[in-house]
């Protein structure tokens, strides 16, 4: 029984991107909330917006990454996911075009609000009809009822505190960019030696507040400059 509940547990759910992105993430459980239950392991449908080679240097022997590593934007037509494929064969990876439709399974990350998949499976589907069959699968589920209603998050406000005597003050906004540069240095130096860098060594390295420090980590991913790996720890683009 318990093998089958495990096996149960690591089915990929066929989900929209937009089911995951109104999903709640339970930090606790590292699951995903959605109408579909809790989910982990997920199976989408979706077009390559963008692709984008990702260099680790001298990353290999420390990731035991052999092949290519990829980050992909991946679009159903309900919403957008970022997504990377760690470990591609060159073939693999020059086979796959901005434009095509693929069907991908991984299982889904949250950090600090930023969700990404982690790609385990991506083929290239040929018959447009597979896009037509996920489609009709999904709103048939979500017709016969079998779907869950999801609580209503309190806003966390104190996630978006500022503080109003920095508001219009040059020196804190300065302040703040140097504290940018300094964990974005900390994740280049690391990177270029083979290392990747987690949050609690950032804290205590550079001495800032965990607040903080998540926001900075947040904007430095929107601005893609670092990104998280394989490994839960954050490596540079550069």
């Amino acid at each position: 029984m318990a093998a089958e509940k495990q096996m149960i547990r690591s089915l990929a759910i066929r989900i929209w991107i937009t089911n995951i992105n109104e999903g709640i993430y339970d930090e606790e459980e590292n699951i995903f909330k959605t109408i579909f239950g809790k989910v982990k392991r997920v199976l989408i449908i979706a077009t390559i917006r963008e692709k984008r080679e990702i260099t680790l240097t001298n990353q290999s022997n420390s990731y035991n990454i052999d092949g290519i590593s990829s980050n992909f934007e991946l679009d159903d037509g309900t919403g957008l996911i970022n997504a990377v494929k760690w470990n591609m064969s060159s073939n693999e990876y020059e086979n796959l075009k901005i434009g095509d439709l693929v069907l991908v399974i991984g299982r889904l990350k949250s950090r600090f609000g930023s969700i990404s998949l982690t790609i385990e499976i991506i083929k290239k589907i040929k018959d447009p009809n597979d896009l037509l069959l996920q489609d009709a699968f999904i709103i048939k589920k979500i017709k016969s009822g079998k779907v869950e209603k999801l609580p209503l998050e309190e806003q966390k406000f104190d996630e978006f505190e500022f503080e109003t005597e920095s508001f219009g003050n040059d020196s804190a906004n300065d302040n703040s960019d140097q504290l940018k540069i300094r964990v974005l240095n900390f994740i280049q130096k690391n990177t270029k030696n083979s290392k990747g860098t987690r949050l609690i060594e950032l804290k205590n390295n550079l001495e800032i507040n965990e607040k903080e420090l998540r926001r900075i980590i947040r904007d430095l991913e929107y601005e893609a400059k670092i990104f998280l790996s394989d490994e839960d720890s954050y490596l540079s683009w550069d």
